[in-house]
């Protein structure tokens, strides 16, 4: 992964495995900057940040106002790191985590892939973007809500398994769902409810993570988030092995129990 200021550097491995990139990383007590994002925010000059959302992306705004409601204090973290002399930076506020559940879910998904976000700039501001999770689950279709998002069906009868990611857009999740349900076997659906306009990006999001881990989409997708008539046709008429994934179960019922 390249720099967002587009340097070039020799590098050098970081604290936990993170090769030169610029990263944001959620901890229990708050949100982690790693050395090379503490030299691309330049945060040797500031003292505290901000920290804004929108719900789908979280800003980091370094300031030196002092103490003030919401303006979280920057702590030193570490060594000086070897390839740009700046330490690290950690942000107390662990708030953030029941403020949004999505951030705690990745927190708590042992995933570090979905734990380390890359640092992104935008009109010189910096973010992270806010992974959408599964936190809702319903057991039919008609208990889904009439909004826009993505949703995933799984099947419990044995181990907990995902079995398709799906997206709606230009309908809610309620008319997706009554339509792509049919011939699919499964026990319950988990959703997220996102704008219409990032909902095909989101699925594919998961559709590439289940790949990546397991060599093959999930049971009933036949391709990851290409949405044609023809692959609508063919989701229930290809045989795909039945595979293991645990990345859309946070919310599944049994996950509790262990």
């Amino acid at each position: 992964m390249v720099n967002i200021d587009g340097k070039r550097r020799r590098l050098i491995p970081q604290r936990g495995g993170m090769y030169g990139r610029s990263l944001i990383c959620l901890r229990s007590s708050g949100i982690y900057i790693n050395s090379i994002a503490a030299e691309v925010m330049d945060l040797d000059k500031f003292s505290n940040a901000y920290l804004e959302s929108d719900d789908t992306k979280l800003w980091i705004v370094p300031n030196n106002d002092g103490a003030k409601l919401g303006n979280c204090r920057m702590r030193k973290q570490g060594l000086k790191g070897k390839n740009n002399g700046l330490q690290a930076r950690d942000i107390v506020c662990s708030w953030i985590y029941s403020m949004y559940p999505s951030l705690g879910a990745l927190l708590k998904s042992n995933d570090k892939n979905l734990s380390r976000l890359p640092l992104q700039k935008d009109n010189g501001e910096f973010f992270i973007e806010i992974i959408p999770c599964f936190l809702n689950t319903v057991e039919t279709p008609m208990q889904l809500p009439n909004e826009t998002g993505i949703y995933a069906y799984i099947d419990e009868d044995e181990n907990p398994e995902v079995v398709y990611y799906g997206a709606a857009y230009g309908q809610t999740l309620n008319e997706r769902c009554r339509q792509s349900s049919k011939d699919k076997k499964f026990t319950h659906i988990s959703y997220a409810i996102i704008s219409s306009d990032s909902v095909k990006k989101w699925e594919k999001f998961y559709i590439d993570k289940h790949k990546s881990i397991f060599g093959k989409n999930p049971k009933y997708n036949l391709r990851g988030g290409d949405h044609t008539e023809l692959i609508d046709e063919f989701y229930v008429k290809n045989k795909i092995p039945m595979i293991r994934n645990n990345i859309a179960l946070l919310s599944s019922p049994k996950s509790g129990e262990k």
